[in-house]
């Protein structure tokens, strides 16, 4: 048993402690037994050694959002349904809207401050696509132009046909596939094609940007066979030399929407008692 507590040597990486997890569980046994980190004592000496000018009174413009300790429970209430009901985006993006001309659910599927239906708020999704036909001996003056033409038809007419609607919450946006133009405010698009700088591999990308007022998700399955249907009709017209037999390797991140600075300002805006400094 120890009477005095030791300093603990930093934990240096060997082959008896190949992961941090070691390291964080030493730390934290290191803490129950009174022990203290001799790496808090280097950071604190880092500080110490490395003194930086405090910045110019203009450089820096702050505000502090006070929601915990509010003079108010009702603002500290209102906060919170601010964000569980998604309200402080609704006011960075466009505000609520219930004016459809359509039959059918036009409320979001947040309810209100006192449960009462509220109107949908305004999104915008944008996808970052890569469709690979895994395809390294091509024509290149003609496979492009049948994978362009494929692109096309894929995010152009027949977009509708690779959107689902409601996948999160079916009941208030699953009938939108009806009435898509009703719910769907623009569609903006740009497409590369291009040969793989590794692999060879002819391939291409989709940047697909949706301002909508409902809940989309692009049908992955759908995409890849709307791709290779559209790919050989356009190489049977002649663009294009070899059939795809196969489904093109699809991948579709989701980014991050374009005025999201704006939308983060807006969330830590929905606390209550602003301290600007």
């Amino acid at each position: 048993v120890l009477e005095q507590p030791v300093a603990m040597a930093p934990l240096r990486r060997s082959k008896a402690a190949p992961t941090a997890r070691l390291d964080i569980a030493r730390g934290r046994l290191g803490l129950q037994l009174g022990y203290r980190d001799t790496r808090v004592d280097h950071a604190d000496q880092l500080l110490k050694d490395r003194p930086r000018p405090a910045p110019r009174s203009d450089k820096i413009s702050s505000t502090i959002e006070v929601a915990i300790g509010s003079s108010t429970a009702d603002g500290m209430r209102a906060a919170a349904w601010d964000k569980a009901s998604g309200e402080w985006k609704a006011r960075a993006t466009g505000g609520r809207k219930t004016d459809f001309q359509t039959a059918g659910t036009k409320h979001d599927h947040n309810l209100g401050r006192d449960c009462e239906l509220i109107g949908r708020r305004r999104q915008q999704s944008n996808f970052f696509i890569t469709l690979n036909t895994n395809r390294r001996t091509f024509d290149e003056a003609q496979d492009p132009r049948a994978v362009q033409s494929a692109l096309n038809a894929c995010f152009g007419k027949q977009i509708y046909d690779i959107l689902t609607f409601g996948p999160a919450h079916p009941e208030c946006y699953g009938d939108d596939a009806l009435h898509p133009n009703e719910f769907i405010e623009k569609i903006e698009v740009r497409t590369g094609v291009e040969r793989g700088p590794v692999t060879g591999a002819l391939h291409c990308h989709a940047y697909l940007t949706i301002a909508h007022w409902s809940q989309i998700r692009i049908n992955k399955l759908a995409l890849q066979g709307l791709f290779k249907q559209a790919y050989n009709q356009a190489a049977s017209a002649g663009l294009g030399q070899i059939p795809m037999r196969a489904l093109p390797a699809c991948k579709i991140e989701l980014q991050a929407q374009t005025d999201s600075g704006h939308i983060v300002a807006h969330y830590l805006s929905k606390q209550v008692n602003a301290v600007t400094s």
